[in-house]
């Protein structure tokens, strides 16, 4: 590896639903990375710097929303390019990265992009109203590079004022060195790992699968993720007469939640778009379960249709219909053909998802950045 190194920036590193920002810093060949938090976390696999620990005076005056508070915290990092995952990161940080000449790039995950302003603005939370502020300025500002992880995020930050020729689509990959098939259990089993909000559909998929259970009587649903909804969705699991059938596990470590897709026959991704813009950026969950020989059901809406050629390598539905996904759960549980589908997702995810592959396109990135 090289002297240069990045700093690999979001405000909260190590949550359940992203280990796959450390997963790619990890496999970086020609940069160092240096994983950089606003606050307080751990993590089994990478030694992270906070502002909170290291800066407890320029944490609270970040907090506050003060930008060029955390200047004095980006010079003592001593990183050659400064990589900021979703734009709310990359707008609090853009200035004061500019103000020490550090290159920065912001990769756009989802909500970044797909939140209205008025969105942002009614969630409450003040980074995401100073983001509503802030994100178009950050799109406008031709001396950050953007990297998008679907063509379909891309063509979205569009409508906010990004050039799409600024965009750089890199998916985020999977390491398909550690996450291997495995045989097929005989028990049909579906998982679907989400956190419960609307966007990602559970209430249709409790719907899809009362019919499926009709069919197939001894058919389980485990849904590894929590949320807002969670409350909700167990009282119609329980109206619905599921709950000895469906279990709901809470948010659970990364490899506790590979565990269970690997003990199911099929993943489930039913995602919808909803009224404040929320959707599917790209479906990484689906991406590793695919690297696992198991077979993805899925709706046809946002990213995931870069993900997932339907009939080729997984099953695609249209979103908001139980019918249709009931449909499909059913073939793919019981159906002809199946494990063929399966072998060519893991496939796919090998050829075009490696986590490998995808980091050193990000790298090519931030060698742009530097004008390399």
């Amino acid at each position: 590896m090289s002297d240069l190194s990045v700093g690999v920036f979001r405000h909260t590193h190590g949550r359940l639903s992203e280990q796959f920002i450390e997963g790619q810093a990890l496999a970086f060949q020609r940069y160092r990375p240096v994983l950089l938090s606003r606050d307080d976390v751990q993590s089994e696999r990478s030694q992270i710097r906070t502002f909170r620990s290291s800066y407890p005076i320029v944490s609270l005056a970040y907090r506050a929303g003060l930008r060029g508070a955390v200047g004095g915290f980006l010079a003592d990092a001593q990183v050659d390019v400064l990589h900021a995952h979703f734009g709310v990161e990359g707008a609090f940080v853009r200035k004061a990265a500019h103000a020490r000449r550090l290159p920065l790039v912001v990769t756009l995950h989802g909500y970044d992009v797909l939140l209205s302003d008025s969105a942002l603005r009614r969630s409450g939370k003040p980074a995401l109203l100073a983001y509503s502020i802030w994100r178009r300025e950050l799109f406008a500002d031709g001396d950050v590079q953007f990297i998008a992880v679907s063509k379909f995020l891309a063509s979205r930050a569009a409508e906010h004022g990004l050039d799409p020729a600024r965009v750089q689509v890199i998916p985020t990959g999977i390491d398909t060195s550690v996450l291997k098939p495995t045989a097929l259990p005989e028990e049909p089993r579906i998982v679907h790992v989400a956190r419960l909000v609307d966007f990602k559909g559970t209430e249709d998929l409790l719907s899809a699968f009362d019919l499926v259970r009709k069919r197939l009587p001894s058919v389980t649903l485990d849904i590894v993720g929590d949320g807002p909804l969670r409350g909700h969705l167990e009282a119609h699991s329980r109206a619905l007469g599921l709950q000895h059938v469906v279990t709901f596990h809470g948010a659970l470590p990364h490899a506790q939640t590979i565990g269970f897709i690997e003990r199911a026959r099929v993943l489930c991704l039913p995602s919808r778009s909803v009224e404040d813009g929320g959707t599917e950026g790209l479906g990484q969950v689906s991406l590793e379960a695919m690297a696992l020989g198991r077979l993805v059901v899925a709706s046809e809406t946002g990213g995931i249709p870069e993900v997932i050629s339907n009939g080729k390598d997984g099953l695609l539905v249209p979103e908001r219909s139980a019918g249709a996904l009931a449909e499909a759960l059913v073939h793919a549980l019981d159906g002809d053909g199946i494990g063929e589908l399966a072998e060519r997702g893991r496939r796919k995810v090998e050829e075009q998802f490696d986590v490998r592959r995808q980091a050193a396109l990000v790298e090519n990135v931030y060698d742009k950045a530097r004008g390399a």
